[in-house]
């Protein structure tokens, strides 16, 4: 288990804010938990304690629980959002003015609705404009029976389904508004066909973008069309495959996903992009933000006839498109 995770989860339950399960040293990475003369691994502490929770009937003690739990909640996502690639952050206090100065962008502007619905803005003589933040909410809930039989395990899966669920669903608003922008722009959705990437339809939408003076310097792409581009020929050496990359860029590729290949394009790589859509672009800060509001907020409460634990996290975020010039999508049709 991840130190600084389970550091998080090792707070008493008994009210008394001293650790229940502390480390006992570093080099060994085992723990003692309190009232034992013998040391175990992380896990098995974790899930004594857990059994500790479950067996409890204490309202304080859930809530300690629960006050344990979220708080590392994000670390734990198995999805990969691929969409807050294009867009530049930025983070506001729950108070403060979120909005954006229209510095003259070029056609419409699109900003997200209370519902996460793209917007557009035709700025005319208006200065600014204000996006409006959409919440993403989960709620969880663990019954005390499976907190004494399975423990972690079972808590880890049911917090994996939260995070996933969070962050998929912010990615369909961040799509929505991508896809509200690329179709203003004529010629900048572009399709092949036959079911393949092909290094032809890659080329046109390069070449395209540098003509405008909006180069593409990112790609967000799923794994199965990068395999495409094994099957590309470079020029009239038709023989030999063309995806013969360098040492140095197949070991930026296994290490972190993506690389500066073909193109000069950093390759963004995840399962979570549509397979049959490309998604390209210029540097995010001359598109558009991406706003939230911070940390996750959370709450919990307990249900003590049905003995369950309901804890309750969401979060806002906001999305503006002020150059649509800068996106593209290439559309692979069967």
């Amino acid at each position: 288990m991840d130190k600084q995770l389970f550091e998080l989860l090792a707070y008493t339950v008994d009210g008394t804010h001293k650790p229940r399960v502390a480390l006992a040293a570093p080099e060994d990475g085992k723990i003692a938990v309190e009232g034992s003369t013998q040391y175990k691994t992380s896990l098995d502490a974790v899930q004594e304690w857990m059994r500790q929770i479950g067996m409890s009937s204490k309202r304080e003690d859930h809530e300690l629980f629960a006050a344990s739990i979220l708080a590392p909640i994000r670390t734990l996502a198995r999805y990969k959002a691929w969409t807050q690639i294009f867009f530049a952050p930025q983070t506001f206090a729950p108070t403060e003015d979120n909005r954006v100065a229209l510095d003259n962008p070029i056609g419409n502007a699109f900003i997200s609705s209370p519902e996460g619905r793209p917007q557009v803005l035709q700025p005319g003589a208006q200065l600014y404009t204000t996006p409006s933040f959409f919440e993403v909410a989960y709620t969880l809930e663990v019954q005390w029976n499976m907190l004494r039989t399975t423990g972690w395990a079972f808590l880890q899966r049911r917090l994996e389904e939260c995070t996933d669920a969070m962050a998929s669903r912010v990615d369909v608003k961040a799509r929505a508004i991508l896809d509200a922008a690329i179709a203003t722009v004529s010629g900048h959705r572009t399709s092949v066909s036959g079911g393949v990437l092909t290094k032809a339809g890659v080329d046109s939408t390069l070449k395209e973008a540098a003509a405008i003076g909006f180069p593409i310097v990112q790609a967000a792409i799923n794994p199965a069309r990068l395999m495409d581009m094994t099957g590309w020929t470079n020029g009239s050496d038709s023989a030999h495959a063309f995806f013969r990359a360098p040492e140095w860029a197949r070991d930026q590729v296994f290490k972190q996903l993506w690389a500066d290949g073909y193109g000069n394009i950093r390759w963004f790589i995840s399962h979570s992009v549509p397979r049959n859509s490309i998604y390209l672009s210029g540097d995010p800060i001359e598109i558009g933000y991406h706003q939230d509001r911070g940390m996750a907020q959370s709450a919990s409460d307990i249900d003590i006839e049905r003995r369950v634990d309901k804890h309750a996290v969401w979060e806002e975020h906001a999305f503006y498109v002020g150059n649509a010039y800068n996106l593209w999508e290439i559309i692979i049709q069967p």
